[in-house]
């Protein structure tokens, strides 16, 4: 299995999680976006050339993580941030 297989294999199953109102489905989505995002640089740095189609997957990429981690710290940061689980009195 090549490196863009696995890409393709990791966003559709990072797709499929968006339905899954879970902590881990969004973490799944923002390993994908930064997968993608990589797999597009780690591209250009062994071919020394980037066309528009790959400009704009890393483009989409970055819009993946931008938006998976957005999601994350908009409904879970709150559940892990706590210090204290309540007052004694």
């Amino acid at each position: 299995m090549c490196g863009s297989e696995f890409v393709k294999r990791y966003e559709l199953i990072a797709a499929a999680t968006v339905f899954i109102q879970r902590e881990w489905a969004v973490l799944v989505s923002v390993a994908a976006g930064l997968l993608v995002a990589g797999y597009e640089v780690v591209h250009f740095a062994l071919i020394d050339h980037l066309d528009w189609f790959y400009a704009s997957y890393f483009v989409l990429g970055l819009a993946i993580f931008a938006l998976a981690t957005y999601l994350w710290m908009a409904e879970y940061r709150s559940s892990h941030l706590q210090t204290r689980h309540g007052s004694p009195a």
